[in-house]
């Protein structure tokens, strides 16, 4: 119940300082937020894995089936990070969360990015390689939640799809939808 609550609790002062961008004519939604994407994305929100305190929240994709660019959100709870929250005023946790995150990260060689802002709420996103291929995560915290985001580029080989590194009219894409983060409740 507790974990209920604070979600819905996250998801109301998320809604307070969300942003909408125009430019995106299209919208992720699940339970918990809408994101404005490309109106010629796609969303596939079929066969999602959960777990105790694991949930994937969907995949949203540009068109293509040769070459194309994708993000998958989660939401994950962290007992040990309850009474954390990125986007606090009365304490910046940022420097004592970001530790962790990049370890969470070393074997991609994680480099921070920037803090994107969906109006007052704060995604750290890291820039990481896998095999010289280079992807993004976003996240966010609150009260033990952390909302995250990976986003890659992926071509076909044959009848198999490989990894590219995204690009940085790509990459801007990516941070204007973060901008356009809303919770919904």
């Amino acid at each position: 119940m507790k974990k209920t609550v604070a979600i819905f609790a996250l998801l109301a002062l998320l809604l307070t300082f969300g942003a909408f961008a125009e430019t995106l004519g299209g919208r992720f939604e699940t339970k918990f937020y809408y994101m404005p994407i490309p109106e010629d994305w796609e969303t596939d929100k079929e066969d999602l894995k959960s777990e105790k305190d694991h949930w994937e929240l969907g995949f949203l994709y540009s068109p293509g089936k040769n070459d194309f660019v994708s993000v998958m959100a989660y939401l994950d709870y962290y007992d040990s990070w309850q009474d954390v929250s990125l986007w606090r005023t009365d304490r910046d946790y940022m420097s004592e969360y970001l530790k962790p995150l990049l370890d969470d990260y070393a074997e991609y060689s994680p480099e921070v990015k920037e803090t994107v802002q969906a109006g007052k709420i704060p995604f750290i996103v890291l820039k990481l390689n896998d095999r010289g291929n280079i992807y993004y995560w976003a996240e966010t915290m609150t009260n033990g939640y952390v909302l995250g985001f990976e986003f890659n580029a992926k071509f076909r080989v044959g009848s198999k799809y490989a990894y590219r590194s995204v690009t940085d009219e790509e990459y801007a894409l990516f941070s204007q939808m973060l901008q356009s983060f809303t919770p919904i409740y």
